[in-house]
C-alpha cells in the first residue's frame, strides 16, 4: 500500500470511528423479521456456470486494475459502491475536491435507493429507514411499489414482493451498503469476518423443500482464484453451502440469491456487485439476495485465539476460527487501553491490566462462543463489546455432557469447602462412581467434556441419556473434590464422602441387609408399619417393582410425633440401620427423598401412597426421630 493511500486511509479513520456496538445492531436488525413469508414469483430457471461467473465479473472488475490488499489492511469490507480501501479513498478525495457527482454519497437513503435501482435492478424504489440509526450506521427498508412493472429487463416477471434490508456505514463522508438480506435469506455472517475454506454455511429459510437457490463466493481484492455458484435446494428449513478451497488473504463476499427470470428467460453468470460505470443486462432480476463481506482463509484453525480489547470497550478481531485442544480452548486477551479490562465467555470471568497479555483455557463446545470484554473508565462509564470465537474440533476431543432431562426440569447443588480440604485420589469417573449417591446398576459413569480439562466434567448416562453431570476441581494434592453436581428432576443425586456404590436400582442380591431382612412370603405392594417406642416394626419391608405402593402406618406412641419417608441409600444410612441409630451423614445425603410423609400424632393410623419404585435398595425414616429408620427392598 503507498504512503499517499496510507495517508488517507489514516484522514478516513479519524473521522469514522466503529461503535462497539455496532455488530450487535446489525446482527440483530439482520434478524429482526419474520421470515415466514414466501416470495410469489415467476419461474426460476438457473443455469449457473463457472464460466459465466468468471467472464463477467472480470469484466465488470476491469482485469487492468489491482487493489493489493487495500481491502484487509485498511479494515475497509464493503460491498458498494466500494470494495476496495483505495477505491473508498479515492471517492473521498474526488468529493473533497467538489465532484458534484458524488453529493449523494452522503444522504444513506439515497445511497439506498440507488442500490436498489442499479444494483437489484428494480424499476423503482420506496426506502424506509429502519432503527437503529446513529452516528455511522444506518439501515433502510427498500420495497417495490405497488403497481411497478418489472418485465423491463426480464419478460412477464413479477415484481419483488417482500423487503430488502440493508445496512450502510459512513467511512469518512461517504456511506456504503456493507450488508443485505431479504426475509427469507439470512446468511449468518458478520462483516468482516473470517471464513474459512471448507465451512459449511447454514441459512435458516422458510422457502419450501426443493426451493432453489443460488449461493456463492466473489471476490473483492486481486485473488489467484475466480468466484464460484452453486445451485442449492432448500430442505428441511436449511440452505447449506460449502466454501471453495481459496486463497490466502482473499477478501470478497458471500451470497444467496433468488433471481426472476420470467416465462422462457434463463439467467447467466452470477451475482455481482461492481463499481464499473455501467451494469450490463445479466440476464434476471433479483428477487431476493443476502450478501456479506468476508476475508477468506485458507489457514488451519489457530491454537489460541488472540483478541484485543481497546479503551473503547471494542473488542478485536469480531471474530476468530480456533481449534480445540485435550484441556480446552486457550483465549488470549491484550488489553490495549490504558485502564483495567474484564473479560468473559459464558459464566467465566477474567481480568487483564492495562498491556498485560491474559490466556486462559474455556471448556466451551465446539461451534459458536462469544467472548466479551468491557472497560470501567470512569470518565465516560463503562463499555463493552462482544466477538465472536469459532470453536472448531477435528479430533472429536469433545464429549457432550449436557442434561437431556425429558421433563425439562433439572436440579444443582454446589457445595463448599473449608481451606485445606482433601479430596478423593483416582481417575474422575472412578471417583464420582464411588462417591454419588443414586446410581441404578445400569447407569453409565463416564467422562464429559475434553478430557484434560483443568476441572473434569464427568457425566451420568441412563438409558441413552445425560440425566446427571459432575463437576471436580483439584485440591491441590493430587485429589478430587465436588465443584458441582446437576441432576434431571426424577433422579436423586448426591454426594456422600463415604464410597457409596450402586445405591439406585440394583438387586438386593447386594444388599448388606439379607441376613436381617429375609422376606416372609411374596413382595407386597400394600405395606403395614407399626411404630412404637419410637422405632419400627418391621424394620424390613418387601415391595414388588413398577406396582403402586401403599403403607399403612400405626403410630402407637401416644402424643408422639412421627411419620415416614423414604430416601436413596447410602454407605453412612446402612450403618444407621445395622446400628439401629441416628444417621451420621452429610446434609445433602437426605435432600432429595423419593418420599416424605405426613407428620402425624399418635395414636393414629394413616395410608401413604407412596407410588411404584425401580429395583432396589431404600432407606426410610421418621424425619422427627431418625433413629427410628428401616430399610426397603424392592424386586
Amino acid at each position: 500500500m503507498s504512503d499517499d493511500l496510507r495517508a488517507r486511509l489514516e484522514r478516513l479513520g479519524d473521522r469514522a470511528r466503529v461503535d462497539p456496538g455496532a455488530f450487535e445492531r446489525l446482527d440483530r436488525a439482520r434478524r429482526r423479521r419474520d421470515r415466514n413469508r414466501r416470495i410469489t414469483a415467476g419461474t426460476v430457471a438457473l443455469l449457473l456456470t463457472i464460466g459465466g461467473s468468471v467472464a463477467i465479473f472480470g469484466a465488470l472488475r476491469g482485469g487492468e486494475r489491482t487493489v493489493g490488499d487495500g481491502g484487509v489492511e485498511g479494515g475497509f469490507f464493503a460491498l458498494w459502491p466500494e470494495q476496495t480501501a483505495e477505491g473508498l479513498a479515492d471517492a473521498q478525495e474526488r468529493l473533497e475536491s467538489g465532484d458534484p457527482g458524488l453529493a449523494w454519497r452522503t444522504d444513506p437513503l439515497e445511497v439506498a435507493r440507488r442500490f436498489a435501482t442499479d444494483v437489484l435492478l428494480w424499476p423503482a424504489v420506496d426506502v424506509r429507514a429502519e432503527d437503529p440509526s446513529e452516528a455511522n450506521w444506518a439501515f433502510a427498508s427498500l420495497h417495490v411499489p405497488a403497481g411497478s412493472a418489472c418485465d423491463a429487463i426480464v419478460g412477464d416477471a413479477e415484481c419483488p414482493s417482500t423487503p430488502t434490508t440493508v445496512a450502510m456505514r459512513r467511512s469518512g463522508d461517504l456511506w456504503n451498503v456493507v450488508d443485505v438480506h431479504g426475509e427469507d435469506l439470512v446468511l449468518p455472517l458478520s462483516v468482516g469476518e473470517v471464513v474459512a475454506s471448507g465451512t459449511t454455511i447454514s441459512v435458516p429459510t422458510s422457502l419450501p423443500d426443493g426451493e432453489e437457490v443460488s449461493m456463492g463466493v466473489a471476490f473483492l481484492s486481486a485473488c489467484d482464484t475466480s468466484g464460484i455458484d452453486r445451485t442449492v435446494e432448500a430442505a428441511g428449513g436449511e440452505l447449506t453451502f460449502l466454501v471453495p478451497k481459496v486463497p490466502v488473504g482473499c477478501t470478497g463476499y458471500v451470497y444467496a440469491m433468488r433471481p426472476a427470470t420470467g416465462a422462457g428467460a434463463v439467467a447467466i453468470g452470477s451475482f455481482v456487485f461492481t463499481d464499473a460505470e455501467a451494469v450490463p443486462a445479466i440476464g434476471y432480476l433479483i428477487e431476493e439476495v443476502s450478501a456479506v463481506p468476508v476475508r477468506f482463509s485458507n489457514d488451519a484453525p489457530d491454537e489460541v485465539a488472540e483478541l484485543t480489547c481497546d479503551s473503547t470497550g471494542t473488542i478485536s478481531p469480531e471474530r476468530a476460527v480456533v481449534v480445540a485442544q485435550a484441556d480446552g480452548v486457550h483465549i488470549a486477551m491484550t488489553n490495549i487501553a490504558d485502564v483495567p479490562i474484564s473479560f468473559s465467555g459464558e459464566s467465566w470471568g477474567d481480568g487483564a491490566a492495562p498491556g498485560e497479555r491474559v490466556e486462559v483455557v474455556w471448556p466451551v463446545p465446539p461451534g459458536a462462543a462469544t467472548v466479551s470484554c468491557s472497560v470501567e473508565d470512569p470518565s465516560f462509564g463503562g463499555v463493552a463489546s462482544s466477538a465472536t470465537v469459532t470453536v472448531v474440533d477435528p479430533e472429536g476431543l469433545y464429549v457432550p455432557a449436557d442434561l437431556e432431562c425429558a421433563s425439562g426440569e433439572a436440579y444443582g447443588m454446589a457445595p463448599s469447602y473449608a481451606e485445606g480440604a482433601t479430596g478423593f485420589a483416582g481417575e474422575p469417573a472412578q471417583v464420582v462412581g464411588d462417591h454419588v449417591t443414586g446410581l441404578e446398576f445400569d447407569d453409565v459413569v463416564d467422562p464429559g467434556g475434553y478430557p484434560e480439562s483443568a476441572e473434569p466434567v464427568v457425566r451420568i448416562v441412563r438409558d441413552g441419556a445425560v440425566v446427571g453431570k459432575v463437576t471436580l476441581f483439584d485440591d491441590g494434592r493430587g485429589g478430587w473434590l465436588l465443584s458441582s453436581l446437576e441432576g434431571c428432576s426424577g433422579t436423586s443425586f448426591g454426594w456422600s464422602d463415604e464410597p457409596s456404590g450402586v445405591t439406585g436400582a440394583t438387586g438386593p442380591a447386594e444388599s448388606p441387609f439379607l441376613s436381617m431382612c429375609a422376606p416372609e412370603g411374596a413382595a407386597r405392594a400394600d405395606l403395614r408399619v407399626d411404630g412404637r417406642e419410637l422405632g419400627f416394626d418391621p424394620r424390613c419391608l418387601w415391595a414388588p417393582a413398577g406396582e403402586e405402593l401403599t403403607i399403612v402406618f400405626r403410630n402407637l406412641d401416644e402424643g408422639v410425633r412421627r411419620n415416614i419417608s423414604i430416601y436413596a441409600m447410602a454407605p453412612c444410612l446402612e450403618e444407621a440401620i445395622l446400628a439401629g441409630a441416628p444417621p451420621s451423614c452429610p446434609p445433602e445425603t437426605l435432600e432429595l427423598p423419593f418420599f416424605v410423609g405426613e407428620i402425624v400424632t399418635g395414636v393414629t393410623e394413616i395410608s401413604y401412597q407412596v407410588g411404584d419404585f425401580e429395583p432396589g435398595v431404600y432407606y426410610f425414616q421418621d424425619d422427627v426421630h431418625p433413629s427410628a429408620n428401616a430399610v426397603l427392598i424392592v424386586e
